[in-house]
């Protein structure tokens, strides 16, 4: 998202610069301050309660303030950026005497000055303000605050206020216990708003290192840089983290605006591709994004009134071609973009919010004070909704791809099956023609007739083995029906099929079954798939002294059958795939699916198939479970309930 949780500055720092020239002279001079007077247990924050003098040239002392009279009651405590030395007068008492405690409410002061006449009549000075270390200030809070004496008796405060920041001189005065309440509320929002900024950039980093997309790196560093921003913007920063350094506090505040600004629009193109959309945008995004690092260089060589004026003008401006490239992805059909709208938006209502009670628009509580915070937590959720929203469209689509393309792969399939079959059909229905028309001559003999006969139902056989080859193949499950048959007699059975199958070939056929134990399979599946590796290897023993042996023997709870021959061996280059479709050992016949339905009936069974394979000959091995009495229960249980 464009610079989001950085246009917290946005609106009131454009507000801000054009209050800041505001003329004095629209300021009214009061006939006379009245006290303000503080209630025990009370926080009261004063707008415009308050007298001001503004000192350009900042000569003016103590001394000199206090004499003049020149005090002027401004209507706005907002002056934007400034040079000038700003003096406040509060005239102050307590309905119960006792320490209170005097704040500025905005913590970018950089010095602040109280001055007040003691009782005694002597001047006591304080100096507090981000430029003053916390171990120099009198109360050490992440704001100017000072300890004042209050009682009945009505007492003038000066306030001496000097900064390079935007100038925002709302003062509050509290009693010690209203004051904690409310600095402990504030740090309870701050440590929800941080403790999610910092719950989303950890969340964020372990998927970029799952999916490794730049984007999200892009998020991460987008949201350390707010959190950055935030700690130093509120004071909390050089409060905790560098509470002897002003240097160092007064740089960070440039350096994170403009460093979360130039990765919140490196997010921006990253999320969006907005290369893809239009490419005026998404060059004025990239000067953007270079300006802001140039931003952060220059926070370490010019001063900080310097740097800090482009910075708050680059948080106004940047969201303009981010928020343009947004919309143009979203009408040309980006979904991803609608989180991103959203917390966008999000983010300006807690801002406007935040501006809107500032000018007496809406009443200041605690969502129009925290708005900016609030706005941001939302938009930081939201970024990352937008993130994951991103990866559910990109699995969508890729599942939509997925799906097509096994859609073409069928197709290609079935085409493959097609002219496969075809091309086999025409042989046996060639024979099939033959020898009807050798049957239709008036001089065939008996014993002819019966061979061209068999013939025909050979051929007639073949074609139901290869179409059922093709059916068995197209379903992705196959449904077995069980049923118990003893291992020996199943083998008998089969043993049959294979010296049909071997008749009058030169093929030494041996058959050898070692143990007898109860079986619980579909006997025609089973045979079907022992038969397709036994023609398999008949075939590729025609014409040389072959020998073909089967055997079955049990092991453990298995029942294995082998199926060995003294052939060539299965080629190199086909062994890895020998049970995928259409994969055939060099003959000319067949459909090729014989191996892979095969696989596909014993793995049906809960069993195995697998081969052994060298220049001696190849041995395949099918492993079937053995029925037992529990799955013999079972079994029928099942039957019971179908």
């Amino acid at each position: 998202m464009p610079a989001l949780p950085i246009r917290i500055l946005a609106v009131p720092v454009g507000l801000f610069l054009v209050a800041g020239f505001v003329p004095l002279s629209l300021w009214a001079a009061p006939e006379q301050q009245a006290s303000i007077v503080v209630g025990a247990g009370q926080s009261r924050l004063l707008n415009r309660d308050l007298e001001l003098i503004e000192d350009a040239t900042g000569a003016l002392d103590f001394e000199a303030i206090r004499g003049t009279s020149g005090w002027q009651s401004a209507s706005s405590l907002d002056l934007g950026y400034s040079t000038s030395a700003f003096w406040l007068r509060l005239r102050l008492e307590a309905v119960d005497p006792g320490p209170f405690v005097l704040a500025m409410e905005y913590p970018q002061l950089d010095r602040v000055d109280l001055y007040y006449e003691a009782p005694d009549g002597v001047v006591v000075h304080e100096r507090s303000g981000d430029s003053v270390r916390h171990s120099l200030r009198e109360l050490q809070f992440r704001r100017a605050a000072f300890s004042i004496p209050l009682d009945s008796t009505a007492r003038y405060f000066y306030v001496r206020v000097r900064t390079g920041s935007s100038v925002k001189l709302q003062v509050a005065v509290s009693a010690p216990l209203a004051f904690a309440m409310r600095d402990g509320n504030s740090k309870l929002l701050f440590g929800v708003l941080f403790g999610l900024l910092g719950a989303m950039a950890l969340y964020n980093l372990f998927i970029y290192f799952s999916v490794r997309d730049s984007s999200y790196l892009a998020y991460v560093a987008f949201i350390l840089c707010v959190g950055l921003a935030y700690l130093t913007l509120n004071g909390l920063a050089f409060e905790y983290l560098w509470p002897e350094s002003p240097a160092l506090d007064r740089f960070s505040l440039p350096a994170s605006i403009a460093l979360a600004n130039a990765f919140s629009l490196l997010f921006v193109i990253l999320f969006l591709d907005t290369g893809r959309y239009s490419k005026i945008p998404h060059a004025v995004l990239s000067a953007c994004a270079i300006v802001n690092f140039l931003l952060v260089l220059s926070a370490f060589f010019l001063p900080f009134r310097i740097v800090i004026q482009p910075v708050a003008f680059m948080v106004i401006v940047t969201p303009i071609p981010a928020v343009w490239v947004s919309i143009i992805a979203w009408r040309k059909g980006n979904k991803a973009t609608r989180f991103f709208l959203l917390a966008w938006v999000l983010f300006f209502v807690g801002s406007f919010a935040r501006a809107a009670a500032a000018f007496g628009l809406l009443p200041t509580n605690f969502l129009t004070e925290h708005g900016n915070e609030i706005g941001s937590a939302a938009e930081a959720v939201l970024l990352s909704f937008a993130l994951a929203d991103r990866i559910n469209i990109m699995r969508r689509e890729r599942e939509e791809v997925r799906r097509e393309l096994l859609k073409k792969d069928r197709l290609a399939m079935v085409g493959q099956v097609s002219a496969s079959m075809v091309h086999d059909i025409k042989n046996p229905l060639a024979i099939v023609q033959g020898y009807a028309e050798y049957l239709q001559e008036e001089d065939v003999d008996a014993e002819s007739r019966l061979e061209y006969a068999q013939a025909i139902q050979s051929e007639i056989q073949r074609l139901n083995e290869m179409t059922q080859e093709v059916l068995e193949f197209s379903h992705d499950r196959i449904r077995i029906e069980r049923e118990q048959i003893d291992s020996s007699s199943f083998l008998d059975g089969f043993k049959r099929d294979v010296e049909r199958l071997l008749n009058d070939s030169a093929v030494d056929f041996s058959f050898q079954v070692s143990d007898s134990t109860l079986l619980s399979v579909d006997v025609g599946r089973i045979r079907r798939a022992l038969f397709n590796i036994v023609r398999n290897a008949f075939e590729v023993l025609q014409g040389r002294e072959g020998r073909l042996l089967v055997e079955g023997l049990r092991e453990g709870s298995y029942f294995v059958i082998r199926v060995t021959d003294n052939g060539p061996g299965i080629p190199e280059e086909i062994r890895d795939s020998l049970f995928e479709p259409f994969v055939t050992m060099g003959k000319k016949t067949g459909t090729g699916l014989g191996t892979a339905i095969a696989r596909k009936v014993v793995e049906e069974h809960g069993g195995v198939i697998w081969f052994q394979t060298g220049l001696e000959g190849t041995t395949f091995y099918i492993k079937l479970p053995v029925q037992t009495e529990s799955s013999s229960e079972a079994d029928q249980v099942a039957g019971t309930s179908s």
